[in-house]
């Protein structure tokens, strides 16, 4: 749909360089082209949307999984002297 709205800007804007329609028409398809690009974008929005929903549905998800590491201290086996 975008496709074709993007055409529809492309001839009007040609048929008013030559004088053959108002400005007012080359806006007027410019705002169809922007509406169909909207609900193009709201219709992907709207299949991920239910992509999730399903995928939580038969039992998927996510989980945050937190993995405690203890740190420990480093102890020599022998005491260091001074001066070597």
């Amino acid at each position: 749909m975008t496709a074709a709205a993007q055409d529809t800007v492309r001839l009007w804007k040609i048929l008013y360089q030559h004088g053959g329609t108002s400005f007012l028409q080359v806006l007027t398809s410019e705002n169809n082209d922007l509406t169909a690009q909207l609900n193009l974008a709201q219709a992907q929005l709207n299949e991920r949307l239910a992509l999730v929903q399903l995928y939580n549905a038969l039992g998927g998800g996510w989980e945050l999984y937190i993995k405690s590491h203890s740190l420990t201290a480093f102890t020599p086996s022998a005491p260091l002297s001074p001066g070597k």
